[in-house]
């Protein structure tokens, strides 16, 4: 069932408009800290008080936009910076081109963290219940930054970093071997629920439309534990992206309760291929 804030969410996930990170850069100020870009050594001292350690411990909302990135810039300066989490260019998560915006995340929550693998967990467990063999046709992409295909004349659509992915290992079935079928968003600070999800399902499914099938997000709110799972896809019948599925979890210390339920994947999303054998089924 869609709700109000569903509408909200894919009224601007279906947006003309262009670029992903729109949505974001509509945040207030109070939420998300904005720089401009100048040069590098400009960049290191705007933002030399949001990498300190002391100030990132205390921080909810541990991201910052930075403007005016063109892409001459973004290879320049901070594409090849990737690899090493160490150095203040590498630790951005997301790059729109089309807006010029640079997203940085200034390290993962506990929350993230605990997540992202007992997601994953889960997928494998519901594989092997289905058939032990389909775990080992699965690639675990993880959080690796991705980057929305584009023909050789236009100019790319951007890049990002999902919370987990993956992908068939058989890559004959997959339209894109470099990008994932399946992605996981996952959102529990204010900043994240509010703005960053509208563009995490905005980039996966229509920067990267026709490659990326759906995309699974966890909504937590902090402070009584309530847990939200939602599974986006594009609806082919009306052309754009929906909430296909929505699962409510409440938590309280004797137990939780599920409203609806079990999250389906279906096969032919994750794997690319249509089931092709009896012992063959959606995920649940």
């Amino acid at each position: 069932m869609s709700t109000d804030t569903d509408t909200d969410a894919e009224a601007y996930v279906n947006s003309p408009s262009p670029g992903f990170l729109g949505s974001l850069a509509s945040a207030p100020h109070s939420l998300l800290r904005r720089h401009s870009w100048r040069s590098p050594s400009s960049f290191l001292t705007n933002t030399a008080s949001d990498f300190h350690p002391a100030v990132f411990e205390n921080l909810l909302d541990n991201y910052f936009l930075l403007t005016g990135v063109t892409e001459e810039i973004f290879n320049a300066h901070f594409r090849g910076c990737m690899d090493d989490k160490n150095d203040p260019f590498a630790q951005w998560c997301a790059y729109d081109p089309a807006l010029n915006l640079l997203l940085f995340h200034l390290g993962e929550s506990q929350t993230h963290a605990t997540v992202s693998p007992n997601f994953y967990v889960a997928v494998v467990d519901a594989l092997r219940d289905i058939d032990p063999q389909l775990r080992l046709q699965v690639r675990l992409l993880g959080a690796a930054t991705q980057g929305a295909p584009a023909p050789p004349e236009e100019r790319s659509a951007g890049c990002k970093q999902p919370t987990a992915s993956w992908a068939p290992k058989d890559v004959q079935y997959a339209v894109n071997s470099d990008l994932p079928t399946v992605v996981l968003e996952v959102a529990c600070s204010e900043i994240e629920r509010r703005y960053k999800l509208q563009s995490d399902v905005r980039f996966w499914l229509r920067c990267c439309e026709g490659y990326v099938k759906a995309v699974l997000t966890v909504v937590i709110r902090p402070g009584d534990g309530h847990i939200t799972i939602a599974k986006w896809e594009k609806n082919e019948a009306v052309g754009s992206a929906r909430v296909m599925q929505r699962i409510e979890i409440t938590r309280d210390k004797r137990s939780d309760t599920v409203n609806v339920g079990p999250l389906v994947i279906e096969f032919e999303n994750l794997f690319s291929r249509p089931i092709s054998a009896d012992a063959e089924s959606d995920v649940m």
